[in-house]
């Protein structure tokens, strides 16, 4: 009976305990307001020194829809609404497991409680961007879709967990400039079966009104985004968006300690790029940063190389066209790769470039960031194919960008430890990715803007700083990385980047200038590119402090 009276007392002694606690915990919250804080004074969510903080984090098991309509991808054949505003929604459809999607039909659908899904804020939520200067932020669609402009590119996004047996109805409307009334055009289906076969591709579907008659088609771009194979990431840090305002006129040092491919010797590094060697040195002369380029071996190992294929020599009479063959380097193995024989710009048979170190080509990914001294960051660019302004491509038949991205990514996740990281890449689509896919490292989107020198994409958002700027904000990346000869011809642009809170680096031969980059300094830009910095990089000061300080 004791015992039971004893244990009695301790559950006493600890609700007593409890008790005190709680009150504590509540005179500390009541606490601000007796020292002078208005009740008035509420803090909201996500808002730290004036600025929003809120982001929607990484993907960790569903997948993120995109689908893209640009470049007139709606075509109405009424002449009657050609004057009209067009307008476009998207809604997901989702089905039970033990029925087919691929076989929907409007008896078996009610559209208009589909229709009124969105409006309800059920998951999954489809939003909607613009590439303009107003709506380029992502948010929920109005009851009757957005606007749609044949010169702008919309995209909305989608995620959702079972995209196996996901659809999605796509509703057409249009705003009578008459009657100011929105009329219901017509609709049509993506189907699952439509984007099951890969990451990426695009579809031309037919719209049909109520009556099933064809009134038009609509072209889209869709790119389906899923996890990282494994959830390495949490929240003990994330930099995808923090900047330090003090990291300013970073010196990177591009391909290492320059490029070493040009038509002018002079101008090449002595050094191959892309090397052990060559990042070594940069580093060792000051760099900041070191920029880089990835590609994905044959047997899905990253490595450091930066154009699509291989040139090899077939007979040894030097660099004549006819003597090479072009090898894409996704066609071979990393031993293959390694065990390819090169020769440098500069140098011959009898007279090779001296000995600077392991200058091999083709270094891993993993040796580069375990060899490399850890204080110096790494900008690593992602080789993606792109297409050129006149419809052909860099590549032919790719990697799947899901694969190629998760093998990049997971390798620097492994083994970047405590070292500064900032990805890039010419593709908006690998930036969305990189940006959803983890929440650790930050995003540059590289373009390269109005230029009288460099060849255009086709993608809008790569040949205008504006444009850019709006894609950079509306998948939430850190920045963008431009051409300098865009800055050059209007350095006001600096200025309009930056007033949106974006990080700016700047590429480009113009670089290779010791003038040049003490005006990029000047504007404000945060990292600047370029070649030989052995030879170029140049202290504002005698008592300038490195970034590894």
């Amino acid at each position: 009976m004791m015992v039971k009276q004893w244990e009695l007392l301790g559950i006493l002694k600890t609700l007593e305990i409890g008790f005190l606690i709680m009150l504590y915990c509540y005179r500390s919250l009541l606490e601000p307001i007796t020292n002078g804080i208005k009740p008035t004074e509420v803090e909201e969510f996500g808002n730290y020194g004036g600025l929003a903080h809120v982001d929607k984090g990484w993907i960790t098991h569903e997948s993120l829809v995109h689908f893209k309509l640009s470049d007139s991808a709606v075509k109405i054949d009424k002449k009657k609404v050609l004057k009209d505003n067009i307008r476009v929604k998207l809604t997901p459809v989702n089905s039970n497991s033990d029925n087919d999607t691929n076989s929907l039909n409007d008896e078996s659908l009610d559209l208009d409680e589909i229709r009124q899904h969105t409006m309800n804020g059920k998951w999954p939520i489809t939003e909607v961007a613009v590439m303009n200067n107003v709506d380029y932020i992502y948010k929920s669609q109005n009851q009757f879709g957005t606007i749609y402009k044949p010169e702008e590119m919309m995209i909305f996004q989608c995620q959702v967990t079972r995209i196996e047996s996901t659809a999605f109805l796509v509703d057409v409307y249009t705003d009578s400039k008459e009657t100011s009334a929105t009329t219901h055009l017509g609709y049509c289906y993506i189907m699952p079966d439509s984007i099951k076969d890969g990451s990426y591709g695009n579809l031309k579907l037919t719209i049909v009104n109520l009556k099933h008659h064809p009134i038009g088609s609509i072209k889209v771009d869709y790119l389906v985004i899923h996890s990282l194979p494994e959830n390495i990431c949490d929240m003990s840090v994330s930099y995808a968006k923090y900047w330090d305002p003090s990291w300013t006129g970073l010196n990177v040092g591009h391909r290492g300690s320059g490029s070493s491919f040009k038509a002018s010797f002079k101008s090449c590094s002595h050094i191959r790029e892309n090397t052990l060697a060559s990042l070594q040195l940069a580093a060792e002369h000051g760099a900041d940063y070191l920029e880089f380029d990835v590609h994905l071996s044959k047997d899905h190992i990253p490595v450091v190389y930066h154009d699509f294929v291989v040139n090899v020599l077939l007979k040894k009479k030097g660099f004549d066209d006819h003597d090479k063959l072009l090898l894409p380097v996704k066609e071979l193995t990393l031993d293959q790769l390694q065990r390819l024989k090169f020769l440098h710009q500069a140098e011959s048979e009898s007279s090779k470039l001296p000995d600077v170190g392991d200058d091999r080509p083709f270094p891993t990914l993993e040796s580069v960031l375990d060899c490399v001294d850890e204080r110096v960051g790494m900008n690593v660019e992602l080789k993606w194919n792109m297409q050129k302004k006149d419809g052909t491509y860099e590549l032919e038949h790719p990697f799947d960008p899901n694969l190629y991205v998760d093998q990049v990514v997971m390798t620097v996740l492994r083994h970047a430890g405590k070292r500064k990281i900032v990805f890039s890449c010419f593709h908006p689509d690998i930036c969305v990715m990189l940006r959803t896919k983890q929440n650790k490292y930050p995003v540059l989107f590289l373009t390269i803007g109005v230029s009288q020198r460099m060849e255009p994409y086709k993608d809008p958002r790569t040949n205008c700083i504006p444009v850019s700027t709006y894609f950079a904000l509306s998948c939430d990346i850190l920045g963008i990385n431009v051409h300098a000869e865009d800055i050059l011809r209007d350095p006001s642009q600096v200025r309009f980047v930056k007033n949106f809170g974006l990080t700016l680096f700047c590429w480009g031969e113009d670089n290779n200038d010791q003038a040049i980059i003490r005006q990029m300094k000047k504007l404000g830009v945060d990292g600047i590119i370029y070649d030989k910095i052995y030879e170029y990089h140049v202290k504002e000061k005698e008592n300038e402090t490195t970034f590894l300080a």
